[in-house]
């Protein structure tokens, strides 16, 4: 019995392998341009259960990179990808809810997605997770839940989590205003490219 367990954990051991083998040889089709073969890699290392060959795959239907734009096919390798805990499938999921592409607007699906992306670490998946909590849609305004998601988004790097912050301090939105926060966020937004984001912090210096 023993053989037996070992041998079927090393047989999925080697298939999470060869997935992994696979969306590298993706990824460097992709790079060269040759959208059908990378898509076909993805198509393979997905049907192997890999996380990430499975989000790869949903981008082609949405980017119509070697294949025809078909959101139900985008969706459906997202959803696969999220259930395998990938943190991008999950928030391209979510905003599959919002945007109302191949799936009805529903807000707390979005909402569910958004904070699975967020939980495992994606920062559009925090950020977008933190508007929901100022617009209300899918949950109640809640300032400090909003503000607690766009911090993890803007230590994650998400330029737009980072400026909403700043926004949070200057405008006194759950928090004491505290213009040298606000203008410590709005600079690393700017350094990360955020146009609004730079405009904030260029009036806070004059």
């Amino acid at each position: 019995m023993k053989k037996v367990v070992l041998l079927i954990f090393i047989t999925l051991s080697l298939c999470a392998q060869d997935a992994k083998n696979i969306v590298e040889l993706g990824a460097k089709a992709y790079i060269s341009k040759n959208f059908s073969m990378a898509k076909r890699y993805f198509k393979k290392a997905c049907d192997l259960n890999d996380a990430k060959g499975c989000s790869n795959l949903g981008l082609f239907y949405v980017n119509r990179r070697g294949a025809a734009k078909n959101y139900a096919k985008a969706k459906r390798y997202f959803k696969k990808a999220c259930d395998l805990n990938d943190a991008e499938g999950c928030s391209n999921l979510g905003l599959f809810y919002i945007n109302r592409r191949g799936a009805a607007k529903n807000y707390a699906k979005a909402k569910r997605y958004f904070k699975k992306a967020c939980d495992l670490n994606d920062a559009e998946g925090c950020s977008n997770l933190g508007l929901f909590y100022i617009n209300r849609r899918g949950a109640a305004k809640n300032y400090a839940k909003a503000k607690r998601y766009f911090k993890k988004a803007c230590d994650l790097n998400d330029a737009e989590g980072c400026s909403n912050l700043g926004l949070f301090y200057i405008n006194g939105l759950g928090v004491v205003k505290n213009y040298a926060k606000a203008k410590r966020y709005f600079k690393k937004a700017c350094d990360l490219h955020d146009q609004s984001g730079c405009y904030d912090y260029a009036a806070l210096n004059k």
